[in-house]
């Protein structure tokens, strides 16, 4: 590619010599790009309510609900506070839970003066171990995984604690649950295996 330069001659006669010459790189190049920011994983709120038009606010922030079902929509993992009002009836509230992925219906009744949990998303998940035979602990249950698969429907939505065992020996992993699909964990007990590795499909 041609290339130039200027040159001020002060006083003749003048010697140039050009040798080669060394790329200018533009600002910032060279410069490894920046990781993107990892993905939050966050749960989905919705409302309903007796009586239909009420005001709901959560943690602070109020809206007018004047529709059967209010789509809140993404909301951070952790705990909310819920709150529901209108004229001529008591406030009520409650603290939820949100956890990663999950998908929740809160009922507010201000007729009876109570919120209620009625629906939380649910998803399913598969364990594929080596060896075959192991011990998997979840949600309170204990499971003799005997066969190449292990599968286990109807969970709730979220992040939960497995203990995987076999001959004295544990695998601990923090496990998500995401409203329709399958979540499908590969643990492995054998020297110089990956521990775990894990993979999602529709269910």
């Amino acid at each position: 590619m041609p290339q130039g330069f200027q040159v001020t001659v002060a006083k003749e006669p003048i010697e140039i010599r050009v040798t080669a010459f060394d790329p200018v790189l533009p600002s910032g190049a060279g410069k490894p790009p920046e990781s993107a920011a990892p993905e939050k994983r966050v749960g989905n709120l919705a409302i309903t309510s007796a009586p239909q038009n009420c005001t709901v606010e959560i943690d602070g922030s109020r809206q007018w609900k004047d529709t059967p079902f209010l789509d809140v929509g993404a909301l951070a993992p952790g705990k909310h506070t819920v709150t529901f009002s209108k004229e001529g009836f008591e406030p009520i509230s409650a603290v939820i839970t949100m956890q990663p992925g999950a998908e929740i219906t809160v009922r507010g009744d201000l007729k009876n003066g109570k919120v209620d949990v009625v629906h939380e998303g649910k998803g399913s998940l598969r364990v594929i171990s080596s060896p075959e035979s192991c011990t998997v602990r979840f949600l309170g249950k204990t499971y003799d995984k005997t066969s190449a698969r292990l599968n286990i429907s109807y969970l709730p939505a979220g992040e939960h604690r497995m203990v995987f065992s076999w001959k004295g020996m544990q695998r601990t992993a923090d496990v998500l649950i995401t409203s329709g699909h399958r979540t499908i964990v590969t643990v492995s007990f054998m020297r110089n295996d990956v521990p775990f590795s894990f993979a999602y499909e529709p269910e």
